[in-house]
């Protein structure tokens, strides 16, 4: 992932901060959190496993983290074992996940591909680093759906779908991704969905997207860009834990469009699942009253007494930056290093210090009433880390934004 270094992180306080910090955690090359990655190759032989009526786990990734979908029951596609494979990236040196979909032989369906990771998940930040295939052409007519998914057995699933039949198309340079939350618990299933608008077309390189699930709802971001909130309040949010799922499909032509006359390759880097959430609350601040928006970490008990720090940023994130040995979604400014001497008092209490027994923090941000109404508008933005080596984290970013 690319990153941008500003020429004033050379200022002291960054050097003061990090100096601070643990030797072994800066000098620690930290992995991404968890789960990733696709262990090169990954080769099925075309026709060895035919699709089954049902839907069907089969062929193992060679780090028994992943398994391919067979399946004929799926009302438009075919899925294939051999329409999924793994390749080594020459730009990055890492294995990545192809995903293919295929017209149809004859007057059979297309054929797509799926795969499920073997171990499920519960509450967290998911995310894929992913890129999709470009429209087919100008009229709509013809596409594929490259999706990201957490289902719930019996409870719902959460998720998103990128259609590229709309890439390139609202906007210069935009996309859609289509934010869905299922509840599979009534008869017939309740359906929240959303179209984000994003500001970039997800045709033209990898991108990062995904959701922080929690109990109080769910947040759908594109390039640490927050598109979507769902508060528990408003739709059910599936509960327990679930499995992830890539897949690529076509052959709705009221959803995907067309079929393609051609192969279309979904590609993704990396996937990663960290247990760490970073909430506000509210997430707006009068500026003519003040008030406080309290900033809930929660990084789980695995992270017990460790250090914390929060940052702040007040520029909009254009790339993660990295610390040297941790990357950050923020992109610092005046305000991170203003705020350096400020952690812990008053207007930012709880801005350091170590996690609960149960692995919580709650910093706050709290600001008194008659400032400046040129500040209206301005969107403060949060990330907590912790440096320690052998349990390393950072959290997604949340945002909280100054309102008259």
């Amino acid at each position: 992932m690319r990153t941008k270094s500003p020429s004033f992180l050379s200022i002291p306080a960054l050097c003061s901060i990090l100096l601070s910090l643990p030797v072994s955690a800066r000098a620690q090359s930290l992995p991404r959190p968890e789960f990733e990655g696709f262990p090169f190759s990954w080769y099925t032989q075309p026709g060895k496993y035919p699709p089954t009526s049902n839907r069907t786990l089969c062929c193992p990734s060679k780090d028994k983290r992943w398994k391919k979908v067979l399946w004929k029951g799926h009302p438009f596609c075919l899925f294939l074992a051999e329409n999924a494979d793994a390749f080594r990236n020459p730009s990055t040196g890492r294995t990545c996940l192809s995903l293919v979909t295929a017209p149809p032989a004859g007057a059979g369906k297309p054929s797509g591909a799926q795969v499920q990771s073997a171990s499920s998940f519960g509450y967290g930040s998911f995310r894929v680093h992913m890129a999709t295939p470009p429209r087919e052409n100008n009229f709509l007519l013809e596409g594929t759906s490259s999706a990201f998914y957490l289902r719930v057995p019996g409870k719902g699933e959460i998720g998103l779908e990128i259609r590229s039949k709309f890439q390139g198309l609202i906007g210069y340079k935009r996309g859609v991704a289509d934010l869905v939350v299922r509840d599979f618990t009534t008869t017939p299933p309740k359906v929240w969905k959303k179209a984000a608008v994003l500001f970039f077309d997800p045709s033209t390189g990898f991108h990062s997207y995904g959701f922080d699930r929690r109990k109080g709802g769910i947040d759908f971001y594109a390039d640490s860009a927050l598109l979507a909130s769902l508060p528990a309040s408003a739709f059910p949010i599936p509960s327990g834990a679930g499995n992830l799922s890539l897949s690529h499909w076509t052959g709705d032509s009221s959803w995907t469009g067309r079929s393609p006359k051609r192969k279309k390759y979904f590609v993704v880097d990396w996937v990663s699942y960290t247990p760490v959430f970073f909430a506000a609350s509210p997430r707006e601040i009068s500026l003519s009253k003040g008030g406080r928006s309290d900033l809930a970490l929660e990084a789980g008990p695995r992270f017990a007494g460790s250090p914390y720090l929060v940052l702040a940023a007040v520029s909009e994130v254009s790339d993660p930056f990295d610390l040297g040995y941790i990357e950050l979604p923020l992109s610092p400014d005046a305000f991170t290093f203003a705020l350096f001497g400020l952690a812990n008092s008053p207007l930012f209490p709880g801005f350091q210090g170590r996690l609960s027994s149960l692995g919580t923090a709650r910093p706050a941000l709290v600001l008194p009433g008659g400032l400046s109404r040129l500040l209206k508008g301005m969107e403060l933005r949060f990330a907590a880390l912790s440096p320690v080596a052998t349990a390393p984290f950072v959290t997604n970013p949340v945002l909280v934004k100054l309102v008259p």
